[in-house]
């Protein structure tokens, strides 16, 4: 969870910067808001039970990949993660894109609850019911 920390650090040194350049007219209005909702949106892709994280390393590991594939990144689907991807319209392409709908902080916390889960022995049983459907199945190679 090292480099998850860093990217969030990463926004909230941004966001101080903001604030302490605003009145020296490096950073507007609009900067200081952006790099507060970068904060915001990176915490808001926490679930509600990382305190399993500690004793379960697949959760964990589904917990660091979702956090990483959802931090705002500036050339990135077009700086939102991959959640609020899926709701902008997919024919349009760069900056054009239209928002279907959008996600907000609970919503993010609530698929990242489920997204933990899939990690979990009770989530892990689920995605391998679901892969034998299709004749697939999760292996395990654990180095």
């Amino acid at each position: 969870m090292i480099a998850e920390h860093r990217m969030l650090k990463n926004f909230e040194d941004s966001l101080r910067y903001c604030i302490k350049s605003y009145t020296d007219g490096d950073c507007n209005l609009d900067d200081i808001l952006n790099a507060a909702d970068k904060v915001a949106c990176y915490k808001a892709n926490v679930g509600i039970n990382t305190k399993r994280l500690p004793h379960n390393e697949r959760e964990k590991a589904f917990y660091e990949q979702w956090l990483q594939e959802n931090a705002p990144v500036a050339g990135v689907n077009c700086g939102h993660g991959i959640l609020q991807d899926l709701f902008i319209e997919s024919e349009l392409t760069g900056f054009n894109r239209k928002v279907i709908e959008e996600i907000s902080n609970r919503d993010r916390m609530i698929v990242a609850t489920v997204i933990q889960w899939l990690g979990s022995n009770c989530g892990m049983c689920f995605l391998g019911e679901a892969l034998e459907k299709f004749g697939a199945r999760i292996v395990y190679d654990k180095k």
